[in-house]
């Protein structure tokens, strides 16, 4: 059967073009991989669109909710810079207070300046997602709220909004949980370490989560193109980079590192993305996909793992040099 040799192009256009509430509630949409060819992008826009989605700062030209799927790939590919970035502005904090105050009763401040930081530089939205996750996940069960769509177990998707008494509690539980653990790694010595590794595998977990389940459970085009972006098998090499380079930085680290130490944060790093897969799990039940608000509460969460086994004391069964 004959077909128009712009049939291709047309079918791109409308997937392109299709008006987000068009899209039947109640059911989570997959993505479509795009067959036209794609413009070719320089280098500096995939950082200005990175610093755009994970940092407070947005430099002219940057616009997310306009950017197409190679591009946003590139941007997702460049979070764990981000992060890394985020992590030494962290870990300078930490430095300024451990020279300000000798007292370890007295690091939780600067475990909490470093956390502050970070938080502060990435405008808070890992945070923000954490909150609107936590409270999707408390509203299983309920009706969806009218033009939202609902998961497997009647979540409403986790949206920007008002936030929620369960999401309030979530948020002040998790920097409570980091900065307890943050302060005993100071006083242990690998707070620079902790930090920094926090905040690398967090946005490594959110690679993961941009890779694995390209199931979407909004009609925002920025969660259609970001779920699924990245494809698994990078998505895998860049978890397995993350535990060699935490093992390398616990043996190098300039505060007294060892092997031992080096082999307990790459354990943190394994942890942190491990516990990944729960979350996962949880949201694409409840939901019945994945939101840039997941992604968040993934981020989040990878981080605390990772501050609350370097805090962990892990007994010596062989000795190590």
């Amino acid at each position: 059967m004959p077909t128009s040799p712009n049939r291709g192009n047309e079918t791109t256009a409308e997937r392109n073009d299709t008006n987000p509430m068009d899209v039947p509630r109640g059911k989570a949409v997959r993505p479509m991989r795009d067959t036209a060819p794609q413009p070719a992008h320089g280098v500096r826009e995939p950082i200005r669109l990175a610093l755009a989605l994970f940092t407070a700062f947005r430099l002219p030209g940057s616009r997310p909710e306009q950017a197409d799927r190679p591009m946003l790939r590139r941007a997702v590919l460049l979070a764990p810079v981000v992060g890394l970035v985020l992590g030494i502005a962290g870990a300078g904090v930490i430095k300024l207070g451990r020279i300000a105050w000798g007292q370890n009763s007295v690091f939780f401040v600067a475990a909490l300046g470093g956390l502050i930081i970070i938080a502060f530089l990435s405008a808070g939205r890992t945070f923000a997602g954490l909150a609107a996750t936590a409270d999707g996940l408390a509203a299983a069960g309920r009706p969806p709220a009218r033009g939202r769509d609902g998961g497997r177990d009647g979540a409403p998707a986790p949206e920007a909004g008002p936030v929620g008494g369960v999401g309030v509690a979530a948020v002040v539980f998790t920097v409570a949980g980091q900065t307890a653990a943050l302060q005993a790694c100071i006083v242990f010595h690998r707070g620079t370490l902790a930090i920094v590794l926090a905040a690398v595998a967090g946005r490594v977990a959110l690679v993961l989560m941009c890779a694995w389940g390209p199931r979407i459970a909004s009609a925002d085009p920025l969660d259609a193109r970001l779920a699924g972006s990245v494809s698994p098998w990078v998505a895998g090499m860049l978890g397995l980079a993350l535990i060699v380079a935490a093992g390398l930085a616990g043996r190098f680290d300039i505060d007294g590192g060892r092997a031992r130490l080096g082999i307990h944060a790459a354990l943190a790093a394994a942890v942190a993305l491990a516990v990944v897969l729960p979350v996962r799990w949880w949201c694409a039940r409840r939901f019945g996909g994945f939101t840039v608000a997941t992604f968040g509460a993934a981020t989040e969460v990878a981080s605390l793992a990772v501050l609350l086994v370097l805090a962990a004391h892990i007994p010596q069964v062989v000795t190590i040099a």
